[in-house]
Formats: structure tokens, C-alpha cells, sequence
């Protein structure tokens, strides 16, 4: 509904790949969130996917399946969210450290 309403265009590519930004955001954390965390997990993948794709766009970085928005972006949500929905800091430092190498 993003892509739409901002670029006023549909694509059934962009509408998989929003889908799926949702399912890759909530996986590393789905044995701890409720139901509505995990919509809002949902929500907020496919608006870093959007954002992410845009930006790979303007920065003229090829990237056709739009793979690093989808995976690369979302799993970093997901691992992000993961420590933050388990509620220890250290627990989310961990997180953070781990996406950290996961970016190196």
C-alpha cells in the first residue's frame, strides 16, 4: 500500500517482496512475540523494505530482485527485534553485536 500511494504504480513483485520482508523480519523472533507484535514486526519490514529499495535506487546500487532489502534490511529488523522483545538489555546488546558481525 506504501509503493502505491507514493508512487502510484502497482507491481506484484514489490507486493511479494513487501510479504516476505514481513515473514524474514519476524523469524528470528517468532517464538517470543505475541500476535500483535508480530503484525506490527510485519508492518514495520514492509516499510524498511520500501525505504531500503528506494534508497538502493537513489544511490544507483544495482540490485534487481531487491534481495539486500528483503533479506539483508529485514533480517537486521528482525534480529534487532528479537533482543528488544525479550526485554534484558544485555540480551539486545548481544543482538547488536551479533548483527554487527553479521554486517563485517
Amino acid at each position: 500500500m506504501l509503493s502505491i500511494s507514493i508512487d502510484h504504480t502497482q507491481s506484484v513483485s514489490t507486493l511479494a517482496n513487501g510479504l516476505l520482508a514481513g515473514l524474514v523480519g519476524i523469524t528470528a523472533s517468532c517464538d517470543v512475540n505475541s500476535s500483535l507484535v508480530s503484525m506490527l514486526v510485519g508492518v514495520v519490514s514492509g516499510s524498511v523494505f520500501f525505504f531500503s529499495s528506494r534508497l538502493l535506487k537513489y544511490l544507483h546500487i544495482d540490485d534487481p530482485l531487491d534481495a539486500f532489502s528483503v533479506h539483508g534490511a529485514n533480517g537486521l529488523v528482525g534480529v534487532m527485534v528479537s533482543g528488544l522483545v525479550r526485554g534484558d538489555w544485555q540480551i539486545f546488546i548481544g543482538c547488536c553485536i551479533g548483527a554487527l558481525f553479521i554486517i563485517v
